[in-house]
């Protein structure tokens, strides 16, 4: 009889394969992350390479989406097995023979997935190297030649010794069934093959990547000698690290060495780890390498492409309170563990997605507010930091409690316990991290609507008081004596939860329903400050915009002109007052007051406050971030248009600003840079006749 390995070594394998599960199998945690960065990356270079490229190659456009389509495809499967194998694993040894020794498909199509996107990253970096060197052939012939025999490897070579039997990679999808379930003899053939892909996709990206690196040293060495020598040596370096996928030679290095590190009982648990953590990482870097080579091509101005083709020819914030005493009188107790697991798994999952799309959104704008604005407002700096820090932290607690639960659980019951009723101090964290997250966003909308408006504190008042509201709610006000038992029964200072915060993460029933009332009354706070002052902002937009659009004509052309006008006008309210923000603040006040929030039988809202308690949190992050960027983004023109015309449209912050009278010549001035702007058509202004415009000046 086979005896069953200990306990110590079923927690060390399901250990291991958790986490690698956080990095590929589940979507629970990293490749959640890497799939957010990766959405990005794509659409952001799609949309530069169609729309600044002016000789569209659509083979490059089909590599990276078929590079990208091959990453979702696996990373989809993986979430579906792996949440498949944790929801309905009874037992520990359940779940460790799910993970290690099930199906062998999904090994197959991940098998492919990587040929695929190493083929596709391999021809990008030859493509881009053939154009690197002047549209040379003899340079990629090596490099060409090693990206066939990642291809197709012939059985009648000197390397015959090396590669036994090596399969063609068209063979091997056309014979797919026979190696589902291969013997031990088949299996170490399939190992050689990819371990011999490994290596020659390493050998290729090497070669690729120091010819790029190379050629482009020697242009710019070249182009900073014929100037003033002044070209920054680290940008420099930056320029040849992205252009040549340095990144993606390691990873296929990484790749290539794990194939041929000799397995042994003694690190057989840390190798299979360890080849997971690396596998996911090479198809990860494998689709945004090329990507990022692509978008650095696209980014490039006339100039440079001129020069280079002269030369060479780039918590719910509820505490958890769900009994599962109510939820058998109406379903199964088996059907409850598996819809809370679930929703638990997958809003996790989905905040890591988040993470990662969040994570390139802030990353960018902290780019452009740095490298546009000469007087840098480290007050929105901090701001926009202190936000994603908050973010940040909420996703590494709950990553690391989901998998700590998986793996220290034996059932399915003790991981539902885990999950439902595990550490109070997490959720307590989660909503400090709420109230920090919203009262950053609504701060910033508040700032900005601030500058809208002329710098007018009258307009603030409301906005401010209600914010004030969300971080100290005071109990001596006249809700606390009316209406103390419905509304805000001794509702509790911010700083005080803070400072008493031991007292919480264990507290009774009756604290329970308090913190829960505070935390829908700031919920509903948040929604009244943000609505506030999303409208007061998009009220001031359109008002300047409509005093700047000329006379209305009765031709249709003029009329379509003004259609295209209001179109744009739209998204720019939309983006600048942070409308999707309210919504998704309303939603949230929402689920507060809806019968059955805590401890209720009703599974698809208790899932639907998990998922909405992320996407409020990323929304609260994102938002403003967006309002930042759209400045940041904002050219010389366009704010020199703002200035002058008094639209603050642009609104850049902190700017220091009073009010002149304008002299005729400025009055004339005015006129001329507005027509400027509405293009052919006419303008008029009866206030710039009166000559009572006002000018803000920094």
């Amino acid at each position: 009889m086979s005896t069953q390995p200990p306990v110590s070594v079923q927690k060390a394998a399901i250990s291991a394969e958790i986490n690698s599960t956080i990095f590929q199998c589940t979507l629970t945690l990293a490749h959640s992350y890497l799939l957010g960065i990766y959405s990005v990356v794509y659409i952001g270079t799609l949309y530069l390479y169609v729309c600044k490229n002016p000789s569209r190659r659509w083979f490059i456009i089909g590599g990276i989406s078929l590079s990208y389509f091959a990453f979702t495809v696996s990373t989809i499967m993986f979430w579906y097995l792996g949440q498949i194998a944790i929801i309905n694993s009874e037992t520990r040894e359940d779940l460790v023979f799910a993970l290690e020794l099930g199906s062998q498909w999904p090994t197959f199509v991940n098998d492919v997935v990587t040929f695929t996107m190493a083929a596709v990253a391999d021809g990008i970096l030859i493509w881009r190297c053939f154009h690197v060197w002047g549209d040379s052939f003899r340079v990629v012939i090596v490099p060409t030649f090693l990206f066939l025999c990642e291809i197709r490897a012939l059985k009648r070579t000197r390397l015959s010794k090396i590669l036994p039997e090596v399969l063609d990679l068209s063979i091997l999808i056309l014979l797919c069934a026979e190696h589902l379930e291969p013997p031990d003899s088949q299996a170490n053939r399939l190992d050689q093959l990819i371990g011999t892909q490994a290596f020659l996709t390493f050998v290729t990206t090497l070669l690729a990547t120091l010819l790029i690196a190379y050629r482009i040293y020697t242009t710019s060495t070249c182009e900073q000698e014929q100037s003033d020598g002044s070209r920054n040596p680290i940008k420099q370096i930056l320029e040849i690290l992205t252009q040549s996928a340095v990144v993606y030679s390691l990873a296929a290095f990484a790749q290539a060495v794990i194939f041929v590190i000799p397995s042994n009982p003694g690190n057989f648990i840390p190798l299979i780890a360890a080849q997971d953590f690396v596998g996911v990482s090479f198809i990860f870097i494998s689709g945004a390498a090329p990507a990022a080579v692509v978008a650095r091509v696209a980014l490039l101005n006339d100039r440079e492409r001129q020069l280079q083709e002269d030369r060479t020819r780039v918590s719910g914030l509820q505490f958890h309170m769900n009994s599962t005493a109510q939820d058998k009188s109406t379903m199964s107790l088996v059907s409850v563990q598996k819809a809370e697991i679930s929703a638990e798994i997958n809003s996790t999952s989905l905040q890591c997605l988040l993470w990662g799309i969040y994570t390139v959104v802030y990353s960018g704008t902290l780019y452009l507010y740095l490298a546009k604005y000469s007087s840098r407002k480290w007050l929105i700096i901090g701001a926009i930091s202190l936000s994603y820090l908050a973010f940040t932290t909420s996703v590494i607690i709950f990553w690391y409690l989901d998998q700590f639960s998986i793996v220290n659980s034996e059932t399915r019951d003790a991981l539902f316990v885990a999950l439902e009723q595990g550490p109070q101090w997490a959720a307590f964290i989660d909503d400090i991290v709420t109230f920090i997250m919203a009262a950053v966003a609504d701060g910033i909308l508040i700032w900005r609507c601030f500058h809208v408006w002329g710098a007018s504190v009258r307009v603030i008042v409301l906005p401010t008081f209600l914010l004030f509201c969300e971080i100290r709610a005071l109990r001596s006000s006249p809700l606390s004596k009316d209406y103390a038992d419905i509304i805000l029964p001794e509702v509790l200072d911010l700083g005080i939860i803070i400072l008493l915060g031991v007292d919480h993460l264990l507290p009774p029933l009756s604290q329970i329903n308090l913190i829960n009332r505070l935390l829908g009354t700031q919920a509903f706070l948040t929604f009244v400050t943000t609505l506030v002052t999303t409208l007061l902002i998009a009220y001031r937009l359109y008002a300047s915009w409509e005093q700047d659009l000329p006379e209305r004509s009765k031709r249709r052309w003029i009329r379509g002109i003004c259609r295209l006008q209001r179109i744009k006008q739209i998204l720019e309210i939309l983006t600048q007052s942070a409308v999707v923000y309210s919504l998704v603040a309303l939603a949230q006040a929402i689920s507060f007051v809806l019968p059955g929030a805590s401890g209720s039988s009703n599974l698809s809202l208790v899932a639907s406050q998990a998922y909405l308690n992320v996407l409020f949190l990323f929304v609260s992050g994102v938002a403003p971030v967006m309002v930042v960027a759209r400045v940041a983004s904002l050219s010389d023109r366009e704010r020199h248009s703002e200035e002058v015309r008094t639209r603050i449209s642009g609104l850049q912050f902190q700017v220091n600003s009073t009010a002149q009278e304008m002299s005729q010549e400025e009055i004339e001035d005015y006129q001329h840079e507005s027509r400027k702007i509405v293009g052919a058509h006419s303008f008029t202004d009866k206030n710039a006749a009166d000559g009572n415009i006002q000018i803000k000046t920094v």
